[in-house]
């Protein structure tokens, strides 16, 4: 085998096995940062969505406590009756209502249900498992036989005094959450929803709303929160669950294997086609090559078959006149030194011109040494810094979420601001019912005073007419004389009697007068109480409303702490991983900065052996 040959194929088996190496490295490296890219995104997509189911049930969670509060305030039926009633409740849930701990009683919206004759609410699971415990209380999902949807049910005991007098509940759909999880595109895959035993509680094929996830997930039957691969019917999948902070619930996203990894086999299908390719081409490129830069060796061995020996004086040259063979020999070798000659003489010359610029090289690299150790003080400096600099992230983080207490804190201080707002108001919505009372009543009182009025002037024209009998009588008995005096006597008792009734008649007209004053004032007061009484209640739903826009603006403020921190420990992490790299970089510059001594190094040796190569030209006599 010809020396070129050996040398094409050692550098193509170097070049083969480089690029088998390379490109193997790169699959694996490429295929794990998809598999990196891929868990991180699943697990960031579930999160969020299960962030939303939160935000869904904690609103729905939010409007039954309001109507257990308002449910506690007055427990008769009329007045639940209309709560429940309510456009609010209608809306928000399937069915609302109450249940007696009385009587076992039911009130409820449900207007197409009717209760059978032994109901007892107090039987029921929801009833007891809320008396229980106490407090707010969600089931798990169930089918509901009559529409086949997939609910839930809220209850919550309603206490007074220490005692429960009742529990509330409210039956949920998950239909809304539902199109708000199949809603989100998921390029080869989708998302769905169970509770923590496997059910399904949402599914892009509703009917597998209710059943086990192991049903469509090849029996598989944990839910675990990590990315896994899993295999369904001979396919394989990547699984991902994240849970919800509201309930016991997780959000699954499940993506086609494939198809997630499809850029991987495109890029591995390339690099299979490219890399035999690439290699041919290498080699037939490296073959010419060699073969064009080998023509100068060919030349050389030609030129140098026979060499003359001689004691380093080129202008010495062997006799031609000689056999031919010899003859060709001896001008071979007298052309040979002759070019020699020429290259010493040249050479030479340049060494001379090397010997400068290496002087000039060897100072130059002791400056560029000086430099690279300046250098690396600069980069310790750096790392130094980004050590701080890492640090007063991770402060920063701490912060926001501090920050994200401190605005749940205060969003739970609102809520129950609400709370006493909405309390404050019934309680003077009953102030003015109150009022319209009094005011009805002196009305009446005064309406009366009227009526007494008109009998007082009865009695007074009676009076006047009395007197007038009276006056009369006396006439009469004045002209009767001696027989008319015991009936004049009666007549002047009866018009003095006449006399004080008109008096006590008028008296009683001033009582009367000032009694329709004061009745008149009260209702004037009482009419200004009651307005007064509209405005504050106006006030306190203006209030509550203002109350309610504050917790709006406390959870953006929240979400955009949560965002800040979490922005904070991906800096905090970046830093880390700049301060690594830093770490690596004041390594390699201290590594550089070694060898800019040893190259420094060197180059005095260069110019101690420009040296020595100059004294060995000197000694070629040319």
């Amino acid at each position: 085998m010809k020396f070129i040959h050996k040398i094409v194929a050692a550098s193509g088996a170097i070049i083969t096995a480089s690029l088998l190496f390379v490109g193997g490295f790169q699959y694996l490296q490429f295929n794990n940062y998809i598999d990196d890219t891929l868990a991180t995104n699943m697990h960031e997509l579930g999160e969020q969505v299960a962030n939303l189911v939160d935000s869904e049930l904690q609103g729905k969670l939010a409007v039954a406590n309001l109507g257990t509060e308002l449910a506690t305030l007055d427990t008769s039926t009329g007045a639940l009756q209309t709560l429940f009633a309510s456009k609010t409740f209608k809306q928000e849930f399937v069915t609302s209502g109450y249940g007696a701990e009385s009587d076992g009683a039911i009130i409820h919206n449900d207007y197409g249900w009717t209760p059978p004759a032994d109901w007892d609410s107090r039987t029921r699971p929801w009833y007891k498992d809320a008396k229980a415990s106490g407090k707010n209380v969600i089931t798990d999902p169930y089918v509901d036989q009559g529409t086949g949807a997939v609910l839930i049910s809220m209850s919550q005991p309603v206490v007074k005094d220490g005692q429960t007098v009742g529990v509330t509940f409210f039956d949920v759909s998950l239909q809304q959450l539902s199109e708000l999880i199949n809603n989100v595109e998921i390029n080869g895959g989708f998302l769905f929803a169970v509770d923590k035993d496997g059910n399904v509680i949402s599914h892009p094929n509703g009917k597998l709303n209710g059943k086990h996830m192991s049903g469509f997930l090849g029996g598989f039957n944990k839910t675990a929160a990590k990315a896994e691969v899993i295999t369904v019917d001979g396919k394989k999948y990547f699984l991902n669950f994240s849970p919800t902070q509201t309930s016991d619930w997780f959000v699954g996203v499940l993506i086609d294997y494939d198809v997630a990894l499809a850029a991987l086999n495109e890029q591995e299908t390339k690099a299979l086609i490219l890399i035999p390719v690439c290699l041919v081409l290498t080699i037939l490129s490296m073959l010419f090559i060699i073969r064009y830069l080998m023509r100068p060796l060919d030349e050389l061995r030609d030129a140098m078959k026979n060499v003359a020996s001689g004691e380093g004086d080129l202008t010495k040259r062997l006799d031609t006149n000689s056999d031919q063979e010899f003859a060709e020999i001896a001008q071979y070798f007298n052309q040979f030194t002759e070019m020699l000659q020429n290259i010493i003489s040249e050479t030479k010359r340049l060494s001379d011109e090397v010997l400068k610029v290496t002087h000039a090289e060897a100072k130059a690299s002791q400056e560029s040494s000086q430099r690279l150790n300046m250098q690396v003080q600069e980069v310790e400096q750096l790392a130094t810094a980004m050590n701080e600099m890492s640090t007063t992230a991770q402060d920063v983080a701490g912060n926001a979420q501090n920050a994200a207490h401190s605005t749940q804190d205060a969003d739970n201080a609102v809520e129950e601001g609400v709370g006493i707002v909405a309390s404050t108001t019934s309680s003077i919505a009953t102030l003015s019912d109150q009022i319209d009372n009094a005011v009805r009543v002196v009305k009446e009182l005064e309406d009366a005073s009227d009526n007494i009025e008109s009998i007082l002037s009865v009695i007074t024209g009676i009076a006047d007419q009395t007197n007038l009998l009276a006056l009369n009588a006396a006439i009469e008995a004045a002209r009767a004389g001696e027989s008319g005096r015991g009936f004049a006597v009666v007549a002047d008792e009866v018009r003095t009697l006449a006399q004080r009734t008109q008096e006590s008649t008028t008296e009683i007209r001033q009582m009367i007068e000032q009694l329709q004053a004061g009745t008149q004032s009260a209702t004037s007061v009482m009419q200004q109480s009651k307005e007064l009484a509209n405005e504050t209640v106006a006030s306190a739903t203006s209030a509550n409303e203002s109350l309610m826009r504050i917790r709006e603006a406390i959870s953006l403020i929240s979400d955009m702490n949560l965002q800040i921190a979490s922005a904070a420990e991906e800096q905090s992490l970046v830093a880390e991983e700049i301060s690594g790299n830093t770490v690596n970089i004041k390594d390699l510059s201290d590594l550089v900065a070694e060898q800019a001594n040893s190259s420094a190094e060197q180059m005095t040796q260069q110019v101690s052996r420009v040296e020595q190569q100059e004294t060995l030209l000197s000694r070629f006599i040319v």
